[in-house]
C-alpha cells in the first residue's frame, strides 16, 4: 500500500490551494510574495546548475538515438497530444483550465523522480541522469517558445497578456542565467552543495508552494471554484489519465528497439513532466490570475504519474518468469 501513498510534496502542494481556497492572499502582500518566489526560483536554478555534473551532460551527446527520442516525446509528442486534448476540453472545462492540458504537455521532465524510477527498474541510470539534465537545460529555452507558439491570448482565456519575445527572455533571465552562472561555479560550491543536500531541497520545495499559493489565490479571486465544479474536476481527471496512460503505452512499445535497460530509461523519462519545472516558468509566462488554472492540470498528472511509475516500475525490473 504505501506504493499508491501521496506524494507528501504533493499533499503540501494540496493544502497550498486549500489555504489559497480559504485565505486568498491579494493587494501589496500578494506582490511581496511573488518577488520572495522570484528570488527562491533564481536561488533554486543557481543550485541546480551547481549540482549538475559537467559530464552528465557530455553523456546526453554519446547516445543520440535514445535522447534524441526522449526530447521528441517531451517535445514533440506530447505538445501534438496536448494540442488535441485541450481541443476536447474546452467543450466541457473553462478555458484556462483547458489551455492547462496543453502547457503540461510543454514543460520538460522530471529530474528526480524519473532517474529514481529507472534505478527502480534497474534501467540505465547514467543515461537517465543525461536525459533528464538535457531535458531540463533544453526546457528552459524550448517551453517558453513552445508556449508563445501555441498558446495566444485566445488560448488561456480573457484577459491574456500572451505569451511573446519579452516572457522568453524573462524565462532565460531568471531561469538560465543563474542556472549557467551556477555550474560554473561547481569547483567552489559543488562539495558545500552535496553536503547540503535536504535543505536545498526544502529550498526547492518552498518556492514551489509559494508559487502555488500566490498562483491559486488570484484564481480564487477570479472565481476558479465557481467555474471549476465537481463535475468538471472530474473530467479534468479523467483526461490527464488518459493522456499518461496513452502516453506510457507508446514509450514502452515505442521503445522496444532499445536494449532493455535504455527501454526502461525511454518510458520513465519520457513520459514525465516536472512540476519544479513546470511552475515557475509558468509564473514567469503568464498572469497571476492565469497561473493557478494553468497548474492544476499539471499538478494532477504530477501525482498521477509518480503513483503509475511507483507501481510498475518494480515489476519492470523483476526477471522474467520462464514459461
Amino acid at each position: 500500500m504505501k506504493r499508491f501513498r501521496p506524494d507528501p510534496f504533493v499533499t503540501v502542494l494540496i493544502l497550498a490551494v486549500v489555504a489559497a481556497s480559504l485565505l486568498p492572499v491579494e493587494g501589496d502582500l500578494a506582490r511581496v510574495m511573488d518577488i520572495a518566489a522570484y528570488g527562491l526560483i533564481m536561488f533554486m536554478f543557481f543550485f541546480h546548475g551547481v549540482r549538475l555534473p559537467g559530464n552528465a551532460i557530455f553523456r546526453a551527446f554519446t547516445n543520440w538515438r535514445l535522447h534524441g527520442g526522449i526530447l521528441a516525446v517531451t517535445f514533440l509528442l506530447f505538445p501534438l497530444a496536448g494540442i488535441g486534448l485541450s481541443s476536447l476540453a474546452s467543450a466541457w472545462l473553462p478555458a484556462g483550465v483547458a489551455a492547462g492540458l496543453l502547457y503540461l504537455t510543454l514543460v520538460p521532465s522530471t529530474v528526480q523522480s524519473s532517474v529514481a524510477f529507472t534505478a527502480a527498474a534497474r534501467g540505465n541510470v547514467a543515461a537517465g541522469v543525461a536525459a533528464a539534465a538535457t531535458s531540463n537545460i533544453a526546457g528552459v529555452i524550448v517551453t517558453p517558445l513552445l508556449v508563445a507558439g501555441l498558446m495566444g491570448a485566445a488560448s488561456v482565456g480573457a484577459g491574456s497578456e500572451g505569451v511573446g519575445g519579452n516572457a522568453t527572455l524573462k524565462v532565460i533571465g531568471l531561469l538560465l542565467v543563474p542556472f549557467l552562472i551556477g555550474h560554473l561555479s561547481r569547483r567552489w560550491l559543488a562539495e558545500w552543495a552535496a553536503a547540503r543536500k535536504s535543505l536545498l531541497g526544502i529550498t526547492d520545495k518552498s518556492a514551489i508552494i509559494l508559487i502555488v499559493y500566490t498562483a491559486f489565490s488570484a484564481a480564487v479571486l477570479q472565481g476558479i471554484w465557481i467555474q471549476l465544479g465537481p463535475p468538471s474536476l472530474a473530467i479534468l481527471v479523467a483526461l490527464s489519465l488518459l493522456l499518461l496512460g496513452a502516453v506510457n503505452l507508446i514509450c514502452w512499445y515505442g521503445g522496444a528497439r532499445f536494449a532493455r535497460e535504455d527501454r526502461l530509461t525511454f518510458l520513465f523519462c519520457g513520459t514525465q513532466k516536472s512540476l519544479a519545472a513546470g511552475a515557475p516558468m509558468a509564473s514567469l509566462l503568464f498572469a497571476p490570475a492565469q497561473v493557478g488554472e494553468l497548474l492544476l492540470p499539471l499538478m494532477i498528472y504530477h501525482q498521477a504519474q509518480l503513483l503509475l511509475a511507483a507501481f510498475i516500475a518494480p515489476r519492470l525490473a523483476a526477471p522474467p518468469q520462464s514459461p
